[in-house]
């Protein structure tokens, strides 16, 4: 094992045994959310690179939000079977470094199975749902996901919502350029409206699929944490709603000749 790793622009020369090594193998055996996102831009030629912006299609950001989702419900939902006062569990810090998707096979449509890495940020939830209180210094959340509420001055409680709302972040990263996403500086929040047809052009949704995009996307981001997907199930229904709207046309050809 290495005594010092560079990352980030940083240099780390106290490496716990063992860590890096880890992580290595996994970068080798999947792909982070990153990474795959620059694999699909890569594999555009350069007429279909014009007209997506390097973007995934809306089929496949519905797929890799699928896996996200399922994979962010086992950790709301999991229990602790020595302390029953643990109802679940905050994750905390949903940027596109934590998640791995594991199987990926971009060339036969297959977005692979997501896993979440890295529970430094995790926190038990309450019987209601939330967090005990917090203070800014306790709990880290990296630039671009951050829910509002851990803005603001003072103590606060997470939740559910509050991984959710970094979910519509990654979503909105599939569907935006990053000329788009600057626009809305630091905090994300996708007012009503905004989401435009050009932009639904880009990766391939179709005027009729665009309400669902849009109202996934406003819900997620919202800044009223009450307005705000309050459970990972309550996305993930409109997510397979969207994926199954968008899904590529099944070629009925092969089926007429071959009857």
């Amino acid at each position: 094992n290495p005594d010092s790793v560079t990352t980030g622009g940083k240099t780390f020369d106290q490496v716990r045994g063992g860590c890096f090594a880890i992580l290595d193998r996994v970068d080798r055996k999947s792909i982070s959310f990153d990474a795959l996102l620059e694999q699909i831009a890569r594999s555009y030629g350069p007429q279909e690179l014009e007209r997506t912006r390097g973007l995934p299609d809306i089929h496949t950001t519905a797929c890799i939000m699928e896996e996200i989702l399922m994979a962010l419900e086992q950790v709301h939902t999991a229990r602790d079977p020595e302390d029953p006062g643990v109802c679940g569990y905050y994750f905390g810090d949903l940027h596109g470094g934590n998640i791995y998707f594991s199987g990926t096979k971009l060339s036969d449509g297959v977005i692979g199975t997501a896993r979440l890495m890295d529970f430094g940020s995790a926190r038990e939830l309450d019987g209601d749902g939330f967090t005990r209180m917090l203070r800014s210094d306790e709990v880290f959340s990296a630039p671009g996901i951050r829910p509002p509420e851990m803005l603001r001055s003072g103590c606060f409680r997470l939740g559910a919502d509050s991984d959710l709302y970094s979910a519509g972040c990654l979503m909105a990263r599939c569907v935006l350029t990053e000329t788009s996403l600057a626009g809305y500086g630091g905090q994300l929040y996708i007012e009503p409206g905004t989401f435009t047809q050009d932009e639904a052009d880009c990766i391939g949704c179709r005027p009729e699929q665009l309400p669902l995009l849009s109202e996934i996307l406003e819900k997620a981001t919202a800044q009223d944490r009450s307005a705000r997907y309050q459970t990972a199930a309550q996305m993930l229904t409109q997510i397979r709603k969207l994926k199954q709207q968008t899904a590529p046309r099944h070629n009925r050809l092969g089926l007429e000749l071959s009857t």
